[in-house]
């Protein structure tokens, strides 16, 4: 590189409105590398057709674009509209993150002290069931599961079914990815009713169950679950899952805070005093 050609890394940081310390960041990360180094002094210099990739980068900087995305698009792994695609996505769901916040953190300005969650051991018999399972992401699990609910309730009934009772969910512990959630109606054993073709007969394991009994906002619930898996934990039992959800009333037509949601997460056999000899109600808690 001819020496006039050479951009003195302050001159060509100002032209790219950025600072030195951000080129000397963008060298050491293999983002963006100097034109050439003095070997004797160790001065950085900058080429001006570089320009255009650094006011880029800097660009991108500032929409907190990751370096690893911008290194492929520079690469030529990544189009610019794939990046955007992506950025545009990921953004979108940190919005749909922060919303669901907010609706946490208004519920807890309604109620700043959560009523402590009783966690306690009941035995259940085993239930059958119409069940409807479906594979979905699990950041949507909230939407998809009420989704899950409506269309269980509505088959039944279309085929006949008693919807009367309380509906229960089962899903896994671990909420990350794509993740299979079930929604279960209790059937009468004796029922002579078949199911129809988009569900599937099921069933809620009999067993001991850890209960902890949610009282208030759906949006608190993760309150509820870890103080179960806290009691878990307590009993050196792992939280393997699945972990089932039993829905007492329903939360478009109940007061927030009257809401009422079980939690239920099989154990195994330890103690038979722990156990109550028949599954309690909900004010039993």
């Amino acid at each position: 590189m001819r020496a006039e050609d050479r951009v003195a890394i302050g001159t060509f940081a100002n032209a790219a409105r950025m600072t030195v310390k951000a080129l000397r960041h963008y060298q050491r990360t293999r983002l963006l590398e100097p034109a050439a180094v003095d070997s004797a002094t160790g001065y950085r210099y900058y080429s001006w057709d570089q320009l255009e990739t650094a006011v880029l980068i800097a660009t991108l900087r500032e929409l907190d674009v990751p370096i690893e995305s911008i290194r492929a698009h520079l690469g030529g792994h990544l189009t610019l509209t794939e990046l955007a695609t992506r950025e545009r996505t990921r953004r979108l769901d940190e919005i749909a993150s922060a919303s669901t916040a907010l609706i946490t953190l208004d519920e807890l300005l309604d109620a700043p002290a959560p009523v402590p969650c009783k966690v306690d051991v009941v035995e259940h018999p085993e239930i059958p069931t119409w069940a409807l399972s479906r594979t979905v992401d699990a950041d949507t699990i909230d939407s998809a599961a009420a989704q899950l609910v409506g269309e269980l309730l509505h088959d039944a009934a279309v085929a006949g079914a008693d919807t009367a009772p309380a509906v229960w969910g089962e899903y896994p512990i671990e909420l990350r990815g794509m993740i299979t959630i079930t929604a279960h109606l209790p059937i009468d054993a004796d029922t002579a009713l078949r199911p129809p073709p988009t569900v599937a007969r099921g069933v809620i394991p009999a067993g001991a169950y850890a209960r902890a009994l949610h009282r208030g906002p759906v949006t608190t619930v993760p309150f509820s679950y870890r103080a179960l898996i806290a009691d878990l934990t307590r009993r050196r039992q792992e939280a393997d899952g699945p972990v089932f959800e039993r829905y007492l009333t329903d939360p478009t037509l109940t007061p927030r805070s009257d809401n009422l949601v079980e939690l239920l997460h099989p154990i195994r056999r330890s103690d038979p005093a722990d156990l109550t000899a028949t599954e309690p109600g909900p004010e039993g808690s």
